[in-house]
């Protein structure tokens, strides 16, 4: 496709973007149908926006008090394109007075998820609407898997601890729920520290805990060209170990006054800010950053 700098690359696409919202206790069938057709790079298109008469009596103006709406990003689509179009359907479901963020979950909220599918050119997104946010660490599996996508284990501990977690699933289970308590104490003690706080008790007992269960490391040996800890033989804990003794060091050491909470609104996604003078604002530039500025864009054109 030719090159459209700025925003798409395409200089003239057609997408049908489709809501289904699925299996929700309070929604029924709800559709929305809209055509996106880009032809130039100038302002993004509002491809939800409903005229006003229609927004009065829209269903999902039915969500319960309390309650909003977290949109995923789009899958299947390219990144120039999903965020956009996420973002679209924030700001639609804002305009009609629903409470929306595609950054972090709001309380209580409904997750939007879009999937898009791609055929001759065109691409038919299918939206649907959950009752609660999705953990996508949801077994031991979904565990080893993140841990080697992440580089915290290699392909061949993946399968050996795949195997030790068939022939003995309780202690897989127990694991994964360690896990879980550990991110969770983690991720609170990163944001204590973030703003300046003081970590509750609890997490740090959590955390040292996971840190007692560790192995020591005595031991440094080097292969393949880099230096690593010698280790005993792994077992279904493995998968902690990296996460544990780096949640500490980053803790203990100085690089600890580089955490911080991603300042896109609704994000609230945590990072490290490796830059030289820790100005980093965002966790991506070209995701929250982005999205930061096309809410500016969007601010100083509304009404024109």
């Amino acid at each position: 496709m030719p090159s459209c700098p700025g925003l798409f690359n395409s200089l003239s696409s057609v997408f049908c973007l489709v809501l289904r919202p699925a299996c929700s206790k309070a929604f029924g069938a709800v559709a929305l149908l809209s055509i996106l057709a880009i032809t130039a790079c100038g302002p993004v298109p509002r491809p939800y926006q409903s005229a006003p008469q229609e927004r009065a009596n829209h269903p999902l103006l039915a969500i319960p008090d309390g309650r909003g709406i977290t949109v995923a990003p789009v899958e299947g689509a390219t990144p120039a394109l999903s965020g956009p179009l996420t973002e679209e359907m924030v700001l639609a479901l804002q305009d009609a007075g629903i409470p929306a963020s595609s950054g972090a979950a709001l309380t209580n909220s409904f997750l939007m998820e879009g999937i898009a599918t791609w055929q001759d050119g065109v691409a038919v997104i299918d939206w649907r609407l959950s009752d609660a946010p999705h953990d996508w660490l949801t077994s031991y599996d979904d565990l080893i898997a993140w841990a080697r996508a992440s580089g915290g284990i290699t392909a061949a501990q993946k399968t050996a601890l795949g195997k030790m977690a068939k022939a003995d699933p309780k202690k897989a289970a127990k694991i994964f729920k360690e896990a879980i308590d550990l991110r969770e104490a983690v991720d609170r003690i990163s944001r204590a520290v973030a703003s300046n706080g003081k970590p509750e008790a609890k997490d740090l007992t959590i955390l040292n805990k996971a840190l007692a269960k560790c192995p020591a490391r005595t031991k440094v040996e080097y292969g393949r060209g880099q230096f690593a800890w010698t280790l005993p033989k792994p077992d279904l804990s493995l998968p902690l170990w990296g996460l544990t003794w780096s949640a500490a060091d980053l803790f203990a050491g100085d690089d600890r006054e580089r955490v911080k909470v991603c300042a896109g609104e609704d994000c609230g996604w945590l990072f490290v800010d490796r830059s030289r003078n820790i100005a980093r604002r965002w966790c991506s530039m070209s995701d929250c950053g982005n999205r930061d500025k096309a809410r500016r864009f969007y601010a100083r054109h509304k009404g024109k």
